[in-house]
């Protein structure tokens, strides 16, 4: 790490942050650490744009990179010769290797720390959506840390989605809470007793993202879940993780009071409005539009209620109760040895026989279980997060392509005209809020890790309305809690800085701005401008 006058830097990432919730907080005088950070540092608003729907923020900062530059547009990749989709993991350099020794690393996401020699920590221990494999440095850290802490306290509850059951949402919540706890004494021993001698230290807190997604109805009076048993406890351990949270960034700041401070989080949190409709509405409309027949078929359990919103019994799996009711699926998980026997000769000869890259395993995502009739389908939905994802099958780009490159414009024509049909089943309204066709032109500029639509959706339709297709859904809920927040924000506390208000930076600057701090140069190319001088006074 190059000689600088700059104070060494204390670096916090906030997964999952959500202001208003924070804000309610404060209000109440139950955040008093994070208040006075607010008002004692200077703050910039962060805006992650389109990249955000990528759901890649943390490769994003981890890398430095966006991804014009790293060419990678979302957590899904898609093999055009097998027909298949994966989730593979972070191999990019991240933009702290130059800082080698000085820096130590805790739990990160995407942040590959086997490729920076010499650099301390360790990843993928209770992150939400590591993008890593786990590694640790010095080899036996992780034997130091289950001696000392135990194993991470919530292993089952960072994707547990409980809003149908009172107890386990209370349980999660707790796990969480201790969990952020443990996060926060194992941050102090390492860089207080274990790794003292740093320069650069970079810890994230993951709990308020794994809470959020399934906690978010206690907190949204305006959510349809909100007079769900559920909310009471959801709502109460919001509270706790936050209230855990402020206590770890008192305790650090008291812990390195030589330290600068940087505070970020790349965008907010909300509603969720794409679960239900990417991961199953959406394929099942393109397997209907392509073959006439449906695949997937509301039980009358769900669909008996009029403009009601359908619900799981306590401790129903979501993506099972799902592939219970789709008539054929390449990965429906059989409840029964008989059904296993019986998928096992059906499937044999054919799509399980695919080879598949090492990476995480997206099977049990409804949308991944029509990929058995994608290679006859000329659009299909791709297995997403977020937003839905519409991949043509195109002549010369996918191995059994259907459409000629000449036609393609006006096939996604078609496409958005199908969606733009369609109506939310509960308020008749358009799904749609935006079609965005990422290379209008040209269908070979496409990356596997992309489809050539991707659709933002209004509202949060349970269900939709074709006038030829019928009614498909209305389903259950599957996260309350989703990636649709506003603005991000990044608070830098330091002595040569006044406090104060410093406008707006685009998401992909805070890298190149720690970098500067630092004074390092990254070995890789990097996007974004450092906004230092902006608070210097440059």
């Amino acid at each position: 790490m190059a000689d600088n006058k700059r104070e060494r830097l204390l670096i916090i990432g906030l997964d999952g942050y959500e202001t208003r919730i924070a804000d309610a907080l404060i209000e109440q005088g139950k955040l008093p650490n994070i208040e006075r950070l607010l008002k004692s540092s200077a703050h910039l608003d962060v805006d992650h744009g389109r990249n955000k729907l990528t759901g890649l923020s943390w490769q994003h900062f981890a890398t430095g990179q966006s991804p014009e530059d790293s060419g990678r547009w979302s957590a899904v990749d898609f093999d055009t010769k097998n027909y298949v989709a994966s989730q593979p993991m972070s191999i990019e350099l991240p933009f702290l290797k130059a800082a080698g020794e000085r820096a130590v690393i805790l739990d990160a996401p995407y942040f590959d720390l086997s490729s920076c020699p010499n650099m301390n920590g360790f990843v993928n221990w209770g992150a939400h959506d590591p993008g890593v494999a786990p590694f640790c440095r010095p080899d036996n850290l992780y034997n130091e840390i289950l001696e000392k802490f135990g194993p991470y306290p919530a292993p089952n509850d960072i994707y547990a989605f409980v809003w149908n059951d009172a107890e386990a949402t209370k349980q999660t919540a707790e796990n969480l809470r201790k969990a952020t706890q443990v996060r926060s004494q194992l941050t102090s021993w390492l860089l207080k007793e274990r790794f003292p001698d740093w320069d650069l230290a970079l810890t994230v807190v993951s709990e308020l993202h794994s809470a959020i997604e399934p906690l978010w109805h206690g907190f949204d009076k305006a959510h349809p879940l909100n007079a769900h048993p559920s909310a009471k406890p959801a709502y109460d351990g919001l509270v706790a993780i936050y209230e855990e949270l402020d206590k770890m960034i008192g305790d650090l700041q008291q812990q390195f009071p030589d330290a600068a401070l940087c505070l970020f989080w790349m965008h907010g949190m909300g509603s969720n409005d794409a679960d239900v409709v990417s991961m199953i509405l959406l394929p099942e409309l393109l397997y209907r539009h392509t073959y006439n027949k449906p695949n997937f078929i509301t039980p009358e359990r769900w669909s008996s209620k009029a403009n009601s919103v359908p619900m799981l019994e306590p401790g129903e799996s979501w993506s099972s109760a799902v592939f219970d009711e789709m008539q054929v699926s390449e990965y429906t998980r059989p409840a029964s040895l008989e059904r296993a026997t019986n998928k096992i000769k059906t499937l044999a000869a054919g799509a399980l026989g695919r080879k598949r890259d090492k990476s995480v395993s997206l099977d049990w995502m409804p949308s991944s279980g029509f990929s058995h009739a994608w290679e006859g389908m000329p659009a299909f939905a791709l297995p997403s997060f977020y937003d839905g994802r519409i991949r043509l099958n195109v002549k010369g780009r996918e191995a059994k392509g259907m459409i000629a490159p000449e036609n393609y414009s006006q096939a996604m024509d078609e496409v958005e005209a199908l969606l733009r049909e369609c109506k939310c089943s509960r308020t008749g309204a358009s799904i749609i809020r935006e079609v965005h066709r990422t290379s209008p032109e040209d269908p070979f500029a496409v990356p596997k890790s992309n489809g050539d639509m991707e659709i933002i959706w209004d509202g949060e339709p349970l269900g939709i309305f074709h006038e030829k297709y019928g009614e498909i859904g209305p389903l259950p809920y599957r996260r309350t809690g989703g990636h649709t927040g506003g603005l991000g924000e990044c608070l830098l506390l330091a002595d040569s800085l006044e406090a104060g208000h410093y406008g707006c930076v685009d998401a992909m600057d805070i890298s190149p701005t720690i970098a500067e701090w630092i004074g390092i140069e990254p070995e890789n190319k990097i996007s974004g401008e450092s906004f230092l001088s902006k608070l210097e006074g440059k």
